[in-house]
């Protein structure tokens, strides 16, 4: 696992939940990213901050796994909403 950082909101991003689904852009560049499923749950929790590992856990109590059977999968999401400008991290 990688070394522990806390996650955030990015900058000038917007986020709107609709019917299970979230709408989430940079503004106003976007270009807008449908969220669904688990990326969805991923996001929704990530929202509330946190490390890797509370996000994890987070979302591993909302469906009933345990976070280290989803942890690999939740890291590598968030690197990807980091990657898109959506959220920041900082290491702690």
């Amino acid at each position: 696992m990688r070394g522990s950082a806390a996650y955030g909101i990015g900058p000038n991003v917007g986020h709107v939940h609709d019917a299970g689904r979230w709408y989430v852009a940079r503004l106003p560049e976007g270009p807008p990213m449908v969220l669904t499923d688990s990326a969805a749950l991923i996001w929704g929790h990530a929202l509330g901050g946190g490390t890797r590992s509370e996000i994890a856990g987070r979302v591993a109590a909302a469906v009933g796994l345990r976070a280290d059977d989803i942890i690999d999968d939740v890291e590598a999401f968030l690197d990807e909403l980091v990657a898109h400008g959506v959220l920041v991290h900082h290491d702690v």
